[in-house]
């Protein structure tokens, strides 16, 4: 879901670029377009931290994970 999100901001960035290179090109104002393409780089930036600060809380949980893993894939092995 979370990289569904940047998937989602970088169309959007895409897609603002576009639009603001039309606006550009028939000489009509781009300023909202450009407006945008920047909150786009701002959300972005916002979601690249939270995404670090949420694996970096999670750390000992993925650990423990695991660690359970590896207990029943030895458990489990067909040697």
């Amino acid at each position: 879901m979370f990289m569904f999100f940047h998937f989602i901001v970088a169309a959007l960035f895409i897609v603002f670029g576009i639009w603001a290179y039309v606006n550009w090109s028939l000489k009509a104002s781009y300023a909202i377009q450009l407006s945008l393409m920047f909150f786009m780089i701002m959300i972005w930036f916002v979601l690249y931290f939270s995404g670090r600060t949420g694996k970096a809380s999670n750390k000992e949980d993925m650990l423990k994970l695991q660690g359970f893993m590896n207990v029943i894939l030895k458990e489990k092995s067909f040697n």
